[in-house]
């Protein structure tokens, strides 16, 4: 017996699709749509990869350097 998808996951997942399917028609974007896109991707990253490190506590974090 296999498990259900959280519906949180199935519904991000329908949504991605949905970008992608738009992305790849070509629209013109204008530069609010695309920093909405930009940050929600941000976002999610930041979210995956803080949770990713919480399932592997001895996990290396990367030092990021700062550059001026």
């Amino acid at each position: 017996m296999t498990e259900s998808p959280d519906p949180i996951l199935v519904n991000f997942g329908k949504s991605a699709i949905a970008l992608v399917d738009l992305l790849a028609e070509n629209p013109p974007l204008g530069t609010m749509e695309k920093m909405i896109i930009e940050n929600h991707l941000h976002v999610l990253h930041l979210a995956y990869s803080s949770w990713n490190r919480r399932q592997d506590p001895g996990q290396q974090i990367p030092h990021e350097s700062i550059s001026d």
